[in-house]
């Protein structure tokens, strides 16, 4: 084999790339290969395909009024989000409680008009998420009995 990369495997496996073609902003050219995120890691929300990364970029936009640390609440099993996705996010240091209306406000409109959906923002105080060296968990999972879930004996039909 004569190629350095893998990207057929990365598409075999799992992971979303986008293929540019033609001359970058640097001047490079040629064809370029970007890494949007995973398929076991995207949500359909009302028909749209929205990827954590895509969300963490609007919330960093917000930085310093935010710390950057988010997750996204779940009630139903992946991908399919019944609306409006549910969040809370780390507001920043300094941040009063009349700022934290306007910054929800914000970040909602900013969503809506990047991502085309409007989610329901809760914001906690800093440093109330845990932080690891690892892959950081974005979804939280409400345990709910899920159709055909028969944890408990039962079937949810």
């Amino acid at each position: 084999m004569d190629w350095e990369a893998a990207p057929p495997f990365r598409y075999t496996f799992g992971d979303i790339i986008q293929i540019l073609m033609g001359e970058c902003e640097c001047g490079v050219k040629g064809l370029r290969i970007k890494y949007v995120g995973r398929i076991d890691d995207m949500l359909i929300i009302k028909g749209i395909n929205v990827f954590p990364s895509a969300i963490r970029n609007v919330i960093n936009s917000f930085i310093p009024k935010v710390t950057g640390a988010f997750k996204i609440i779940l009630d139903n099993p992946p991908p399919r989000v019944i609306p409006p996705l549910k969040m809370k996010v780390e507001y920043g240091q300094g941040i009063t409680e009349n700022e934290v209306e306007v910054l929800k406000g914000e970040i909602e409109e900013k969503m809506s008009n990047i991502l085309r959906f409007r989610p329901s923002v809760e914001f906690v105080p800093p440093e109330s998420f845990e932080r690891t060296a690892g892959k950081v968990k974005l979804f939280e999972i409400l345990r709910m009995i899920w159709k055909g879930d028969k944890s408990d004996g039962r079937c949810n039909q």
